[in-house]
């Protein structure tokens, strides 16, 4: 039996807590959220859960869990991961993993130290049509990839702690490293900080990759109409 403790009832926390659920030997202990209400609304909705708290610090050192999912605002991302690798637990943290690469690279060295799995829920990873297009481009049927194209845009929802890049061309870039089975050379990015200062919530962000093969990402959650694509352009 794995005991798994969820810290984060908002947004995404409910999905995973239900999905953890229906797993055979996987129990789910105690759910977490600073929110009362977010716990009540769990509590009707999911049946099968342990015990709800308001207290992250329980969540984290309670003896029982194997390990803690933290699906809670980015900027707390990296204090709970770390703290919960520390106290001896299995980690999984929603996209994306922190605000920074100096966050990031600590959590992977607490990981390491700890003897722990620390995961990262870059969820398309385990899309069958993502999965396939990744077979066809390794069987070369595709031929030679020139570039990629992603668009991603949605009207809300408005993010506070991280901009449009952060929250939404993580999924695409995850699957270009994905298919690729490389990591950007280099980099640059545009954004338009429109609701929120120093937050941008349009951005357009060029990859370069080796065999120079360039990919482009289109974010936004200023846009009326729903977008979720990718396009690959071959030879």
């Amino acid at each position: 039996m794995i005991v798994i403790n969820c810290i984060g009832a908002g947004h995404w926390g409910p999905n995973l807590i239900k999905v953890f659920t229906t797993i055979p030997d996987v129990r789910v202990n105690l759910a977490c959220d600073t929110s009362q209400e977010r716990l009540d609304l769990v509590r009707q909705r999911i049946p099968g859960i342990a015990g709800f708290t308001q207290d992250a610090n329980r969540a984290i050192e309670d003896d029982e869990a194997d390990a803690v999912i933290i699906a809670t605002p980015v900027h707390t991302h990296s204090d709970l991961a770390l703290k919960a690798l520390n106290a001896g637990k299995h980690v999984f943290v929603e996209k994306p993993l922190c605000k920074t690469s100096a966050e990031g690279q600590a959590l992977v060295e607490a990981a390491e130290r700890n003897a722990r799995l620390l995961c990262v829920g870059h969820v398309f990873l385990f899309n069958n049509a993502i999965r396939g297009i990744r077979n066809l481009i390794r069987r070369g049927e595709l031929g030679r990839i020139l570039y990629l194209h992603a668009t991603r845009t949605n009207l809300g929802p408005v993010r506070s702690d991280v901009n449009a890049l952060w929250d939404l061309a993580s999924h695409d870039l995850s699957i270009f490293n994905y298919w690729l089975q490389a990591q950007p050379l280099t980099v640059s990015a545009h954004g338009a900080s429109l609701l929120n200062a120093d937050i941008e919530d349009v951005v357009v962000a060029g990859f370069r990759y080796p065999d120079g093969i360039n990919a482009y990402v289109h974010a936004s959650w200023l846009n009326p109409r729903k977008v979720r694509e990718i396009i690959v352009t071959s030879q």
